[in-house]
């Protein structure tokens, strides 16, 4: 399957120094012997060797609302071209946050605090022993889903379930999953993805480094449903540690299924971390990474189900997803409608304690920010209940349902459930300077609405922090932002449009005063970062 020149060339190239990945005469040398023409390695090349420096500080939003400016004062001793700004690293409970050399770190007033080394939460209970995985009950289901072969059964389940999948678009997981089952081609891939690189998200990451065994059950079965012989967990390039946990818990299990004698019945599995940043976590734009290729995202049709990864039919499902279909399994009954699923929900920003939370899937918004963030709703000014890409609620609906639609009904979206929260004493413009920052930063280039719209809603807000953009700079933004939401090829550039047109449905007034050189926070009108 791995017999692509370019998979291998781009193996190769992220695996070097970044010495050698920006040396022409390294990237000519791996293009000959890989049989690749030099443009064609340099165009790859290009896209993933952007990640220069030894250390890379996170400046996503939960990072950003965190900021003391004390982090630079502890990485002074490094030169500055031996830093590197980046947009997510996974750690966003634990803001503000550092990465060097494979090991993460905790930037604040006490200095660095190494992150590896600091807990999960109690909602989240540590099974890496595969002998306490069994004792839990482990494998059983993927063993009797092997000895009934009840793929028609399962299927069925998943539809009268109605899952949706977590991966941020809340799509019928059934669809993909029969779309799949019915192909008729030989060869069909299982693609986990575990990518997760938007800020204010890293519940897969502590889901993967908690139990992986949970995820390699899942993915087991999920794959056998479908009839896929090929299972590809895609992580990004960042979880050292998750990739680490999952090939421990994958050789144990290996050594458990022959004993069992089950082994030859199962797909085979490839765990791998994959270069790349946030819109890498985009479905097709990984299949495009996993493939060797620059990971921008494919035009659709066709969809990954019929002509997915190395063109083959491809299930594409996140890490929560698989977790949550095995958990529901475990329990699958005429009275399933009883057993209330649970989420894993990350919240991060302006409350007392930031953190992954398992809550009953649905639960009030308050509960969240309440219960398990320790904070007040009436201290805060708006929520991103999805993220970066869910758009904004106000704190005075901040009682809403998690859930998909409940959430929509709201005018928001979901997401990957991700909430951040906003303080009452933020301004919304510093905050919608950074998430349209974001979007720039991480915009592929490939569509035009995209790449120039991203960079006009970015300028808007640097401009309105410094005094210097006027009404019509806003009316001009508005028509881009629905040629955004029209045109774009995937949700990075909707998403930037929906955040910007949200933020002029809810806090217009705030945007206007900053024309008139007025910052009702008084954290505006500062020197131009």
């Amino acid at each position: 399957m791995y017999n692509g020149h370019k998979a291998e060339f781009l193996e190769e190239l992220t695996s070097g120094s970044n010495e050698d990945r920006k040396s022409k005469d390294f990237i000519s040398k791996l293009a000959e012997k890989h049989g690749l023409r030099l443009s064609e390695a340099e165009n790859i090349a290009s896209f993933y060797t952007h990640s220069e420096g030894k250390v890379k500080v996170c400046r996503g939003l939960p990072c950003s609302l965190k900021s003391t400016g004390i982090e630079r004062e502890l990485l002074a001793k490094y030169p500055d071209e031996e830093l590197e700004d980046v947009s997510c690293l996974g750690y966003c409970d634990k803001a503000p946050v550092a990465w060097s050399q494979g090991k993460y770190y905790q930037l604040g007033n006490g200095g660095t605090k190494e992150l590896e080394k600091q807990p999960y939460g109690s909602d989240f209970r540590e099974v890496k022993d595969l002998k306490e995985f069994l004792e839990l009950n482990g494998y059983e289901t993927l063993i009797s889903f092997l000895k009934k072969n009840n793929r028609d059964e399962v299927l069925q389940m998943v539809n009268d379930l109605n899952l949706r999948g977590f991966g941020g678009a809340g799509f019928p997981v059934y669809i993909k999953w029969k779309a799949v089952s019915a192909s008729n081609e030989q060869k069909k891939f299982l693609l986990v993805n575990a990518h997760e690189g938007e800020p204010g998200t890293f519940k897969d990451r502590i889901l993967m480094e908690t139990n992986p065994y949970e995820l390699l059950e899942a993915s087991l079965i999920a794959a056998l449903v479908v009839g896929a012989d090929e299972i590809i967990i895609a992580l990004k390039h960042e979880y050292l540690q998750a990739e680490n946990t999952l090939k421990s818990a994958f050789e144990k299990s290996m050594d458990f299924f022959h004993s069992s004698g089950v082994d030859t019945a199962l797909p085979k599995m490839r765990i791998m971390r994959v270069p790349g940043y946030y819109i890498t976590g985009e479905e097709s734009a990984l299949m495009e990474a996993i493939e060797g290729k620059r990971s921008e995202p494919r035009l659709r049709p066709p969809y990954p189900a019929e002509i997915g990864l190395f063109g083959k039919p491809t299930l594409i499902d996140n890490v929560e997803t698989l977790l949550y279909f095995l958990g529901r399994l475990r329990e699958y009954s005429k009275d399933w409608s009883k057993i209330p699923g649970t989420k894993s929900y990350c919240l991060t920003g302006d409350v007392k304690n930031p953190g992954a939370y398992i809550l009953p899937y649905g639960s009030p918004a308050l509960d969240l920010i309440s219960k398990k963030g320790g904070s007040n709703l009436s201290d805060l000014k708006a929520i991103l209940p999805g993220g970066l890409s869910g758009g904004i609620l106000t704190s005075a609906e901040g009682n809403v349902k998690l859930e998909f639609d409940s959430i929509k009904a709201h005018g928001a979206g979901m997401g990957t459930g991700s909430m951040i929260a906003i303080s009452k004493d933020r301004c919304m413009v510093d905050v919608m300077d950074s998430i349209e920052e974001f979007f720039e930063r991480e915009s592929c280039g490939k569509c035009m609405p995209c790449r120039y719209g991203t960079k006009e809603l970015s300028s808007l807000f640097e401009n309105l922090k410094h005094g210097e953009a006027t009404g019509k700079d806003i009316e001009n933004a508005k028509r881009t932002a629905d040629v955004m939401m029209k045109g774009s090829i995937c949700g990075l550039g909707q998403a930037s449009a929906r955040m910007f047109l949200d933020s002029l449905k809810y806090f217009q007034e705030e945007l206007d005063e900053h024309v008139s050189g007025k910052c009702p926070s008084n954290v505006c009108f500062q020197e131009a970062r």
